[in-house]
């Protein structure tokens, strides 16, 4: 979880302690509470939600949201201001460059809450068929100040294209100095792309390319220099091959096809939508995650020579065809249904492996507005107990979870 300010007890108050204490205490209770309604909901203006991508940055106050390659961020403790745009459109931004992926990496050793951002725009549908093209913008966020009166300002790193017959940017990661993506082409199919992003520019890529059987769901970069590719409730473990510096304008280039250092099919058809915790480094090469398919939701460990995967929820037939989304963290889960949601608590340590579901705990229903799209995916910060998504096509709905938020709201 990332810290909530930098120097805690130099810099905040008694009282901006006990809050932040409060808060996150009132987070279990709020979460299994069997109240019809979250602790808090709110509801503000945000135009073309149907083109706008949310991230809720770890720790919960900050949410961002980005349509049209432009950033706005909104301060999650202080619901009656207006969203503040932090990261201005791309010059030459139009409607139909649209924000595809949004991508947050946190960086650990930083005095204050800092982090890199990824922004993928899209215009697939150019007025030349022969030049699509993919923009991908860097920029890095920082908190300044401390306690009510912090603020978020961004500062631009770097910007680069792909040319291509691409049909779309299936998923993203962005950590550290790589950024990986999963693309989709219309004549050459599936591949994944690896990024040096700070050594390329609008010319030239220094980049590692390998083509994939599926189209992926998720894509997460690895210590050691590996990718983990989720797809079609397949999980595979590769080793990144060897970077070359390519021209942008390259049409296609799809690597060299390498084999997975260790693969795992889970029972099921397909990934939900959200469907992926945050990972866990149990040992130097081994990760441990949460993910659900359509079967139900798996705890899974992988590294190059072992692979295991426990079922701690099943679905039932008929919760496959009305479940929407399954956002998953380490501790909590959000299976959103088309009409309402249910919050879930689980113990990723708990698990032996097993093909058999044990019965769900901790479980509670919780209502959400018919109105609320389903097409766009939730987020979600499990610390603060906090979810957000579309409310409308020109709202985005805030719903707060812990009793602490509760009470402030009143």
């Amino acid at each position: 979880m990332a810290p909530l300010d930098s120097h805690l007890d130099d810099q905040c108050s008694a009282s901006d302690l006990e809050q932040a204490v409060l808060q996150r205490l009132g987070v279990e209770e709020g979460w299994t509470s069997k109240h019809e309604k979250p602790s808090f909901m709110l509801t503000a203006h945000h135009e073309a939600m149907q083109r706008t991508r949310l991230h809720l940055v770890e720790g919960g106050r900050w949410l961002l949201a980005s349509t049209n390659g432009a950033i706005a961020v909104y301060d999650l403790i202080k619901p009656q201001e207006k969203g503040q745009m932090v990261v201005p459109p791309p010059a030459g931004s139009t409607g139909r460059r649209i924000t595809s992926n949004l991508s947050v990496d946190i960086l650990r050793d930083a005095p204050t809450l800092t982090f890199n951002v990824a922004i993928a725009q899209d215009d697939l549908e150019p007025d030349d068929p022969d030049d699509e093209y993919v923009w991908t913008h860097f920029w890095r966020f920082t908190m300044q100040g401390h306690g009510i009166s912090a603020k978020l300002q961004a500062t631009f790193l770097n910007s680069f294209r792909t040319i291509g017959d691409m049909m779309a940017v299936n998923a993203v990661c962005l950590g550290g100095s790589l950024y990986a993506r999963a693309m989709e082409y219309l004549y050459e199919g599936s591949c994944v792309e690896v990024y040096s992003w700070e050594d390329s520019g609008v010319h030239l890529h220094l980049k590692a390319v390998f083509p994939h059987a599926h189209q992926c769901d998720y894509i997460r970069l690895l210590p050691n220099n590996r990718v983990l590719i989720l797809a079609e409730a397949h999980i595979d473990l590769y080793g990144i091959p060897a970077f070359e510096t390519v021209p942008s304008s390259t049409n296609g280039y799809r690597g060299s096809k390498i084999a997975s250092c260790n693969s795992l099919i889970l029972p099921g058809t397909k990934f939900f939508r959200g469907a992926i915790s945050p990972l866990l480094f149990e040992q130097q090469d081994q990760c441990k995650f949460t993910c659900s398919t359509n079967e139900g939701i798996f705890v899974v460990t992988i590294s190059p020579s072992f692979s295991s995967a426990c079922m701690i929820r099943a679905f039932k037939s008929h919760e496959e065809v009305v479940i929407t989304d399954v956002v998953i963290g380490i501790r909590r889960v959000y299976i959103r249904h088309y009409a309402q949601a249910e919050l879930w608590s689980y113990d990723i340590d708990q698990p032996t492996i097993s093909t058999k579901a044990s019965p769900p705990k901790s479980t509670s229903r919780q209502f959400i507005t018919d109105d609320c799209p389903s097409n766009l995916t939730p987020v979600m910060d499990e610390s603060s107990g906090r979810v957000a998504m579309a409310g409308s096509n020109s709202s985005l709905a805030v719903f707060y979870y812990s009793l602490f938020d509760r009470v402030r709201s009143i």
